[in-house]
């Protein structure tokens, strides 16, 4: 009995090995595949950060010509905001609200007012 005993413990042993080597080529396998992920998502990160350099970068020459133009730039002279004139009123009835122009309208008024007496 000693010898079938240590023939089955020789198998148990075989069986245990082939699972044990099974099971550490599988696990480096997938290390393998884990590295190699790895390795792509850094590239892509080195990637997406030297295209975040480059866009930061350009971000920053355009601000800093907006700057320049804004500092060159003079507006018209006269300058006049012309988006508030075209928002002013136009009647006459408006127009005699505002103090400058009460004298311009009297005489504007007067002058289509027939002159009597001739």
């Amino acid at each position: 009995m000693a010898a079938e005993e240590v023939l089955q413990t020789v198998d148990h042993y075989k069986t245990e090995i082939e699972r044990l080597t099974k099971e550490l080529t599988e696990t480096t396998h997938e290390k393998i595949q884990a590295a190699e992920y790895g390795l792509v998502v850094l590239e892509e990160k080195l990637s997406l950060k030297q295209q975040y350099d480059e866009l930061e970068a350009e971000y920053d020459g355009l601000k800093q010509e907006l700057e320049q133009l804004k500092e060159e730039w003079k507006p018209p002279l006269p300058a006049f905001d012309f988006l508030s004139m075209m928002d002013a009123p136009t009647s006459q009835a408006s127009a005699k609200k505002v103090p400058e122009c009460v004298n311009e309208a009297e005489v504007w008024e007067s002058a289509e007012q027939p002159q009597g007496g001739a």
